[in-house]
């Protein structure tokens, strides 16, 4: 009598493994990680003994703008001639990286620093000069028009602008006090030198009440 037994089969846990599907798929995790290495942004980093002034303008207009130093600063800058130039951009604006010693400036490791457009009319914004303590500190961060130098990078439309350097002339969206229909908008006209008064409708109140022009 012919015996009937059935053929083993191989049991799958002896199966030969798919070399080939392995190998693609190790080839489609490197190709994944060199596309995500490339959409992310690479920061540049700050050389040790420099520390980086970021600035930014909300016309994105930066043309000109350079950074004069003194005090903790190495750089041997003078006014509108050798200045400290843009060194790189990022999502904030543009930025100088600045050769300091700790141990130079009164006191020591104060840097001063004004932002300024030699070719525009020598003009520094925001008009004021600005310290960093290196010692402490080793970015900084500057908003057209507003004198706060931030040590963290802010948010910016989160950046009030002090009374002492408001704009009238381009503030949209605060009508001047006058008789007749409202102007909300409309670009505010610049005040008599000398004049004081108020420039600002009731709502703009909380922010600034009187305001005074040399």
């Amino acid at each position: 009598m012919r015996n009937s037994r059935m053929p083993i089969q191989r049991s799958e846990r002896h199966r030969t493994p798919n070399l080939t599907g392995i190998s693609q798929l190790k080839t489609l995790s490197f190709v994944l990680l060199l596309l995500v290495s490339l959409t992310i942004p690479a920061f540049a980093q700050v050389l040790a003994g420099d520390i980086r002034i970021y600035y930014y303008r909300p016309d994105g207009n930066y043309s000109g703008w350079a950074i004069y130093t003194w005090n903790a600063s190495t750089s041997a800058n003078t006014w509108c001639s050798g200045e400290v130039q843009t060194d790189g951009s990022d999502s904030f604006g543009i930025y100088f990286d600045v050769p300091v010693n700790p141990t130079f400036g009164s006191p020591a490791g104060q840097l001063g620093f004004t932002i300024n457009n030699c070719a525009d009319g020598q003009i520094k914004d925001p008009g004021v000069n600005q310290y960093l303590q290196v010692t402490e500190y080793s970015q900084g961060w500057v908003v057209s028009a507003n004198p706060t130098l931030f040590y963290s990078q802010p948010a910016i439309g989160d950046t009030p602008i002090p009374r002492a350097t408001l704009e009238f002339t381009t503030f949209v969206g605060i009508a001047p006090i006058q008789d007749g229909p409202s102007t909300v908008g409309m670009p505010l006209p610049r005040p008599t030198p000398g004049a004081l008064g108020r420039h600002l409708s009731a709502a703009s109140t909380a922010m600034v009440s009187t305001s005074t022009f040399p």
